[in-house]
Order: structure tokens, then C-alpha cells, then sequence
């Protein structure tokens, strides 16, 4: 067995066994719909094809931006190092920049929905440590 053979069976090992963050499963779920990506392509192990990867860094941004996940743990989640999730925060960043029509205007209408998701989110947190 060849070595791009074995890292990809680990890969798929590691995808197997990663932690999740319900959080960060919420984003996933947002970007889905939002961009009309099969949720199971934003779990590959692999990068998978441009639209697929942005995806992910789009629903990557959203956890530490919107949620304030740690890097390490949205990391985690998506099978990836922290690494990654710094690059995936500048590309968003950069791209929002660059793009400011329909890509933007998603990019909003997907805050303005998580944003409201995050006041539900502590609310039930405040609730259940009182």
C-alpha cells in the first residue's frame, strides 16, 4: 500500500472518531442550505473540490466568528488543524472584502439567522446554570 493510500485510510479513520461541537454541526448545517452543499461533503476527510472547501471554511468562520468557538475545537469538529481554520478565517474575510454583492448579501442573511440561533443558544445556557 502506497502512502496516499494510507493517509487516506486514516483519514477516514480519524473523520470516524472526531469530536463534534454541536455548535459547529449548527454552522454546518446553515452553510448547507445556505450554499446548496450536500452537508456529508462538508464532512469529508478530504478537501474535496473548490466549492466543497469553501464551504467548509464559510461554515468554519461562522463557529469562531458567530458562536466564539475556539480555533482547537472547531479544528476538531471539521477534522482539520487550527491551522486551516486560521487560514479559513482570513479567506472569508478576504473574500467578503472582495465580493460584496450576492456573496455578501448570503453571508448576512446566514448572520442574521445564526445570530438569532446564538441569543436562543445562551438563553438555554443562562436557564439551565440557574
Amino acid at each position: 500500500m502506497d502512502q496516499t493510500a494510507i493517509r487516506k485510510s486514516q483519514a477516514r479513520r480519524l473523520h470516524i472518531m472526531r469530536p463534534t461541537h454541536p455548535l459547529c454541526t449548527l454552522c454546518e448545517h446553515a452553510v448547507s442550505v445556505g450554499f446548496d452543499i450536500p452537508l456529508e461533503a462538508l464532512r469529508l476527510p478530504t478537501r474535496g473540490v473548490r466549492e466543497i472547501a469553501r464551504a467548509r471554511q464559510i461554515a468554519m468562520y461562522f463557529a469562531v466568528v458567530t458562536f466564539e468557538v475556539p480555533m482547537s475545537e472547531v479544528a476538531a469538529h471539521f477534522g482539520r488543524d487550527r491551522s486551516t481554520v486560521s487560514h479559513a478565517l482570513s479567506r472569508v474575510e478576504d473574500e467578503r472584502k472582495d465580493k460584496p454583492d450576492a456573496f455578501e448579501l448570503m453571508m448576512l442573511q446566514l448572520e442574521a439567522m445564526l445570530g438569532l440561533t446564538r441569543e436562543v443558544w445562551e438563553s438555554r445556557q443562562n436557564t439551565r446554570a440557574a
